[in-house]
């Protein structure tokens, strides 16, 4: 779901200015409007606690009566001169009273509202105004006893709207309303007085959220509690930081069944807990997908558990797992083992091979998680530059290199220094894996075997668990030369089997052989059986073929010199 929010300051209409023949009596200048609405808010703290300490508790419902002109201008006419007390010296009272006056007069309500218009224009209340109307309406939740102040913010309130209303915006304002499937879209208003038509009753406090299903053709309009949307989709939170609600027009283009669903969710904590909505197994993908967009946490966090519970009867469905995007399929494939995600039963591929590479990335960590079926790491995995075998720090000097790299210990044991080769790199591994395997399940249980090693008590060695049937042996034991009946046979023979050299002594161990025997593990403690068990429950997909062994070499019988 993606939803875009056009942040552009609306464009208003430039209004005109008056003809010569409007008296120059019914200017304003900025700085005395900007002065009319300072002392206005210095008449609402002032005043109010007056009023009040007299034991006035009702007055004249403003509210109700702001809608009379000749009010609103008398209302003005006295708040002028008010601004003109407390502005002007004593010395110019009297002359400046009288222009603010004839400003006021009941022939000429225009200027201020046409001063409003200007003042909008530069920008001037951008920071201001939306806690003006926001203040105002309040009103309606207080007692009828609404002082000048407060009837001024209604009144520039009213102004303010009919402006808006009355001019028609221009080609600039236009807001843009961007498509997407299944996700909503946030624009600014753009509003002509002749396409207002009011469809839905609603209160300051809730907002209203257009939804078009493209698909069916179909439009319902839904309405939420501002604070409520706010609270429960963190995107609005952050798209209309600075902003409110109500100033913006929010249109959603998805199945307006998912969204009827989403609003169900955001108001159930009034509801008992079996009225609540519940998740299906048809429903769940573009739920999940709408939760991460919108940034509701705890049904993101109920989606994935669902998924995670349900994945097998989810892909019997038409749902389209293809739109999880990255990082709601990494949250979705912590929660899986790799004994779980083998057993998801995906014919289509529509998800198993996703999780099988997120698993990769998890036996990649520097710490190995257990949990989930890893006891090694391939972290620290590297390839030998003369052996060629892929070893890892902890098993390396158990395992024999070429003899020019065995050391003999002091007490007699015989130790193996790897060489790291440098040039060799496992994304590079990883690719010719995938490119050979084919398939990103295929490519996990070969490293998994690649990164966990096992001990043999046959042939006394370490080995990776994916070459559990490459224990090398010659089934005939060798055979030694003789050049004289009477003499002991020589030191050098041959496995009848196969014709290879043997050594009567010899200092290193012999690891060949001519055929290849399961490995005798031998499990020294809990990590060791856990290894060996899985392995047993997924040979079929962890064991590697062993190699195919050539012996050119062949010896003959020795015959003595002379005959």
């Amino acid at each position: 779901m993606d939803i875009q929010a056009e942040n552009a300051k609306n464009t208003m209409a430039v209004v005109p200015s008056k003809t010569k023949a409007n008296s120059d009596v019914s200017q304003i200048s900025i700085q005395e409007f900007l002065n009319f609405l300072k002392t206005a808010y210095q008449v609402q703290d002032s005043v109010e606690g007056i009023l009040m300490s007299g034991g006035m508790s009702e007055a004249v419902n403003w509210l109700k009566r702001k809608e009379n002109q000749l009010t609103l201008k008398s209302i003005c006419c006295q708040t002028s001169d008010t601004v003109l007390n407390a502005n002007k010296g004593s010395g110019d009272d009297k002359k400046d009273t009288s222009k603010k006056r004839n400003f006021c007069s009941a022939s000429d309500a225009d200027p201020l509202k046409r001063k409003l218009s200007e003042v909008l224009q530069e920008g001037l209340l951008d920071s201001v105004l939306p806690y003006l109307v926001q203040n105002a309406t309040n009103l309606k939740k207080c007692s009828s006893l609404k002082l000048y102040g407060k009837i001024l913010y209604e009144y520039i309130k009213q102004i303010y709207k009919n402006i808006v209303l009355d001019k028609p915006v221009s080609n600039s304002n236009q807001s843009t309303n961007i498509s997407s499937n299944d996700k909503p879209v946030v624009r600014r208003k753009s509003i002509e007085a002749s396409t207002v038509k009011p469809v839905i009753t609603k209160t300051d406090s809730e907002v209203e959220i257009h939804v078009c299903d493209e698909v069916k053709n179909t439009k319902k309009t839904f309405i939420c509690n501002q604070k409520l949307l706010v609270e429960k989709m963190g995107y609005f939170a952050e798209v209309t930081l600075g902003q409110k609600l109500e100033d913006m027009d929010i249109s959603v283009h998805c199945d307006i069944g998912i969204f009827e669903w989403l609003m169900q969710w955001v108001k159930k904590d009034p509801l008992l807990e079996e009225d609540w909505p519940e998740l299906d197994p048809q429903c769940v993908i573009p739920i999940l997908v709408s939760a991460a967009f919108l940034q509701m946490e705890p049904l993101l966090n109920d989606c994935l558990l669902f998924c995670h519970q349900h994945m097998n009867e989810i892909l019997r469905t038409n749902s389209n797992l293809s739109c999880l995007n990255d990082s709601v399929l990494t949250r979705l494939a912590a929660m899986y083992t790799n004994v779980e995600v083998e057993s998801i039963k995906d014919r289509k591929d529509k998800i198993q091979s996703r999780l099988f590479s997120k698993l990769i990335q998890s036996l990649a960590e520097p710490e190995p998680e257990s949990v989930r079926g890893h006891w090694c790491s391939l972290a620290r995995l590297f390839r030998c530059d003369k052996c060629e075998q892929l070893i890892t720090p902890d098993v390396a000097i158990k395992i024999p290199c070429v003899p020019s790299c065995m050391r003999l210990q002091p007490d007699g044991s015989i130790i193996s220094l790897h060489i790291r080769d440098l040039a060799w790199d496992i994304n590079e591994y990883i690719v010719r894996l995938q490119k050979g395997l084919k398939t990103w399940r295929k490519v996990y249980w070969r490293l998994w075997g690649d990164a966990h090693f096992l001990y043999c008590s046959t042939c006394k060695r370490y080995f990776p668990v994916n070459q559990i049937g490459w224990c090398r042996f010659h089934p005939d034991t060798p055979q030694f030369f003789t050049l004289d009946a009477q003499k002991a046979p020589l030191p050098i023979g041959r496995y009848p089997c196969c014709g290879e050299r043997a050594y009567r002594f010899q200092l290193l161990e012999n690891f060949s052989g001519c055929q290849f025997r399961q490995h005798m593990v031998c499990t020294q403690d809990v990590r060791d059986s856990a290894v060996f068990s899985m392995l047993e429950a997924y040979r079929h997909a962890i064991e590697e073929e062993p190699p195919q062994l050539l012996f050119p070499e062949r010896l003959t019988r020795l015959v003595a010199r002379g005959r």
